[in-house]
């Protein structure tokens, strides 16, 4: 699993959904669109002060913060999935899959917030690893929900997320490499 988590806004398809509509909001907006500015005030219009990066060893330091108990959690995941059954309840399958959904989930709004504190190579690479991530979030919820469902195709879902977290990981290495991490912690 990669040392980062998924981008959440909101914790929901919907949140991202919001997210896309305000980036379109803005697109708008920045095109002179119905809720943009008129033509003549545009000159005038002030733009917000542009963020300076935070040092690159600020950023690596709050990065392993954010991950470390994620992949904790993912870790212990892992090793429950590994060894999971047929008749394994769908009770039990949620005492272990919601922790690491809930730490994958908080990681990733944290690293979402943090990529607005980072250079713009790494924080490119820190916004692409958080939709990966989110991919495996969503997995994660997947079996949660679905586990006890005579429609659930484990198989199906199996070969589903490991896709997801071979291109999470696949990422992670690629923004663990800009932050000058080493890439097999990831």
């Amino acid at each position: 699993m990669s040392s980062t988590r998924p981008v959440t806004t909101g914790g929901t398809r919907a949140g991202l959904a919001v997210t896309l509509c305000t980036a379109a909001g803005l697109v708008a907006t920045a095109c002179g669109g119905p809720t943009g500015p008129a033509s003549s005030d545009r000159a005038t219009t002030t733009q917000p002060p542009k963020v300076v990066p935070l040092p690159l060893a600020t950023v690596r330091k709050r990065f392993l913060a954010i991950v470390g108990p994620s992949d904790a959690a993912f870790a212990k995941f892992s090793k429950r999935l590994a060894v999971l059954s047929p008749g394994t309840t769908s009770a039990e399958v949620q005492a272990f899959v919601a922790p690491a959904a809930a730490a994958v989930a908080r990681s990733g709004r944290q690293l979402y917030a943090l990529r607005r504190s980072a250079s713009s190579g790494v924080a490119k690479d820190m916004y692409t690893v958080a939709l990966d991530d989110n991919t495996v979030w969503q997995g994660l919820e997947d079996l949660e929900s679905n586990w006890g469902s005579r429609s659930f195709d484990f198989s199906s879902w199996q070969g589903a997320f490991v896709q997801a977290a071979t291109t999470a990981n696949a990422s992670g290495r690629s923004l663990r490499k800009a932050l000058g991490l080493p890439v097999n912690g990831s």
